[in-house]
């Protein structure tokens, strides 16, 4: 089997570039990962048997979490943080659930989504976490306040979104439609802008 290996680097100055602090061996294909600055943790997402590895930013050791379900192998999987509420939302493209992580016990709970969801933001200010389904053409909204889902149509396969987090907006880029759905997450109500040819990624300038 082969093997990837996840390489933490350290600003040292911005005249003297980077150095090279640690390297953190046995990741089996790393696809996805996220910071917890609050708590320096770092959470890697590696592909082939749903594994999220979580890295003390300070000892730089670290521990393996098996999301359920148990050797299940992780496609096109995508990992966010809440800063706030220190917790860690996981999805993949081949199971319809996205994993819940308590960032302190490390105690998983699982939320039904979509078929297929690839794609996943968290807003720390609201609580909430929009995932991209990108069979269904949808959204599905998790609101971690209560613990509840709700749905929304959007364009034609949906494989990235950004939260603007001071308008309280969400973009997804729907690849199949050549556009970008814009969630006002206020009302609920959602508008589209047509771009260039398959959009597969988006970014907000705040």
């Amino acid at each position: 089997m082969s093997r990837c290996f996840v390489c933490v680097l350290f600003l040292v100055s911005s005249a003297l570039g980077q150095s090279l602090v640690a390297t953190i061996p046995e990741f089996d294909y790393p696809q996805a990962m996220a910071v917890n600055t609050f708590t320096d943790r770092v959470y890697v997402l590696q592909e082939s048997a749903n594994v999220v590895t979580e890295i003390d930013g300070l000892t730089n050791s670290a521990v393996k979490i098996l999301l359920p379900p148990a050797g299940q192998q992780s496609l096109n999987g995508a990992i966010a943080v809440n800063q706030v509420t220190n917790r860690i939302y996981v999805v993949d493209g081949v199971n319809r659930m996205m994993s819940v992580l308590d960032g302190v016990t490390l105690a998983i709970t699982q939320v039904p989504v979509g078929n297929a969801p690839v794609a996943l933001a968290a807003n720390p200010y609201t609580n909430k976490v929009y995932v991209a389904n990108s069979s269904d053409n949808t959204v599905t909204m998790f609101d971690g306040n209560t613990a509840t889902t709700s749905t929304l149509n959007v364009g034609g396969e949906p494989l990235a979104l950004a939260i603007d987090l001071d308008r309280n907006k969400i973009y997804v880029a729907d690849f199949a439609s050549n556009a970008v759905t814009i969630i006002d997450a206020r009302t609920n109500t959602t508008s589209t802008a047509t771009v260039g040819l398959h959009p597969y990624s988006v970014a907000v300038n705040r």
